[in-house]
């Protein structure tokens, strides 16, 4: 119940960064659950009117890789309400720094730089907040990347398999 109101919130603190940067490009990827035919809780939310009326928005639905990972380029900030995995490395690796939340596993960044948002209690301000933060601060931002990128290093085969390793003999599995 929680997800749909912080990304609603999430959609209006883009709505009021976009008023206040008119020369900001905003993209919207997999929008196919803005509409209300899809979502009952964006007809609810009328999720539709709200995003229709930020200004340089462009939507699109599922794209190629290389299309999205163009767009994180030149992305700065990234708001992946539902915090999956894949995404929230993508933008880290493109140089986009991507709303934290308490549940993520790459949280101790956030943490550090007072950028961690609860994940069931957030307000639109404390979400405004972080994101103005990262758009307009390029000392944090740089900060924040730099620690985001050395959390990555998690991703690398030895550490991963290291740790499912240890994950086994903690459990008592043997492989």
């Amino acid at each position: 119940h929680y997800v749909p109101r912080i990304g609603y919130a999430t959609l209006k603190c883009i709505k009021r960064l976009a008023e206040m940067f008119p020369e900001a490009q905003t993209t919207f990827l997999s929008t196919r659950y803005f509409s209300h035919r899809n979502s009952f809780i964006a007809k609810d939310l009328n999720v539709q009117e709200l995003i229709s009326s930020i200004p340089q928005a462009r939507y699109y639905e599922l794209l190629p890789r290389n299309n999205l990972m163009d767009i994180m380029e030149m992305t700065r900030v990234t708001a992946i309400v539902s915090g999956l995995l894949g995404s929230f490395g993508d933008s880290i690796a493109s140089g986009a720094v991507p709303l934290c939340y308490s549940g993520h596993i790459y949280r101790e960044p956030a943490k550090k730089h007072g950028l961690l948002l609860d994940v069931r209690e957030a307000t639109e301000e404390e979400i405004f907040t972080c994101m103005y933060r990262l758009y307009t601060d390029d000392n944090i931002y740089n900060q924040v990347i730099y620690d985001y990128r050395e959390e990555l290093r998690h991703h690398g085969y030895d550490n991963a398999y290291k740790y499912f390793a240890d994950m086994c003999s903690v459990l008592g599995i043997s492989g």
